[in-house]
């Protein structure tokens, strides 16, 4: 996503995408004032942590397989099909399968 701003997304996924967005760059500045914006945008407590815990899977998924060279022998067709699957069904259907 080039810029959050001007995403054709709802404002609520927006504030939640930024927080995460800082989790992953910034994770030492973040404040309750970041919690706060998410909250503010109508997500409960359940679903920060859900997003903490998947922006955080996906950050040390990437750092293995970045870290171990597995990123540059793979195409991006499994990368497509895992995202349309996720749009789909959601990540549970994801991991646990159907």
């Amino acid at each position: 996503m080039a810029n959050l701003d001007t995403a054709p997304i709802e404002e609520n996924f927006k504030a939640l995408l930024r927080y995460v967005e800082k989790l992953t760059y910034t994770p030492s500045a973040m404040t309750q004032e970041d919690a706060d914006a998410v909250f503010a945008a109508g997500w409960s407590e359940q679903a920060l942590a859900d997003a903490i815990c998947v922006c955080a899977h996906f950050n040390m998924v990437n750092r293995l397989v970045e870290g171990l060279g597995a990123g540059r022998h793979h195409t991006r067709d499994p990368m497509r099909k895992a995202a349309a699957l996720v749009a789909e069904k959601g990540y549970p259907t994801l991991v646990f399968g159907d």
